[in-house]
């Protein structure tokens, strides 16, 4: 009876360590899966990094294009000028154009003012002449 008393304690003995190489396996297989658990856990962390970097880079963005748009009113502004200069130069050359057509009238009339001085100066030296004429018979 001892002997069947020791085969059952060695057979219940073989199950409780069947039992407990299994609760080892099992406890193996959750080390691995805390394993990958923390490793889930790192690439989540660095998933986080990128995404802030991203929302970082897009709000570098935003002040790009209000910086682009803010260039863009510039120059906008500097084309009106520039237009509101044009069309002041362009009302300046039409004044300066009827400005010349006046000037050239002018000189029309200088031009023909001094041709009648020169003939007035050349009847006056004919003049002049004739008086030396006179005056040179009179002292002979």
């Amino acid at each position: 009876m001892e002997e069947e008393l020791l085969r059952q304690i060695l057979t219940q003995l073989q199950g409780l360590t069947s039992e407990v190489q299994g609760v080892k396996d099992e406890i193996q297989d959750l080390q691995g899966l805390k394993g990958e658990v923390q490793g889930l856990t790192g690439e989540m962390q660095g998933l986080k990094g990128e995404v802030q970097g991203l929302k970082s880079d897009v709000q570098g963005l935003k002040s790009d294009v209000q910086g682009l748009k803010s260039d863009v009113q510039g120059l906008k502004s500097e084309v009106q000028a520039i237009k509101d200069s044009q069309e002041r130069m362009e009302s300046d050359l039409s004044i300066l154009q009827y400005d010349v057509g006046n000037l050239k009238r002018d000189v029309k009339d200088i031009k023909r003012d001094l041709g009648h001085v020169w003939t007035d100066i050349k009847h006056f030296d004919n003049r002049l002449a004739a008086q030396k004429e006179k005056v040179d018979k009179l002292i002979k």
